[in-house]
C-alpha cells in the first residue's frame, strides 16, 4: 500500500511533470472540486425539506469533528497507542 502511495506521490510531483501534464492535473483538480461542490449543493437542497439550515450546519460540524477524531485515533494506533 505504501508503495502505491509513493508511486502516486511521484506521479503528482510537478517537478516530474511536463507543462501540459501540470495544466491537465490542475484542470482535473478543479473539475473534481466543482463536481464535489455540485453534489454537496444537491444534497443540501434535498435535505432542506427535512431538517432546518441550523441543523444542517450542526450536522456538518459534527461530521468534521467525527473525521478529526477518527484521524486522531488512527494516528495513535499507527504509533502503537490504541485507544
Amino acid at each position: 500500500m505504501e508503495e502505491k502511495f509513493e508511486s502516486r506521490k511521484r506521479k503528482n510531483d510537478p517537478s516530474m511533470m511536463s507543462d501540459s501534464e501540470v495544466k491537465s492535473y490542475v484542470d482535473s483538480y478543479f473539475n473534481r472540486e466543482k463536481e464535489k461542490l455540485a453534489e454537496k449543493r444537491k444534497f443540501i437542497q434535498s435535505i432542506r425539506s427535512i431538517i432546518s439550515d441550523r441543523q444542517i450546519i450542526a450536522l456538518h460540524n459534527s461530521e468534521k469533528r467525527f473525521r478529526k477524531e477518527v484521524f486522531e485515533r488512527y494516528k495513535k494506533s499507527k504509533n502503537g497507542k490504541v485507544g
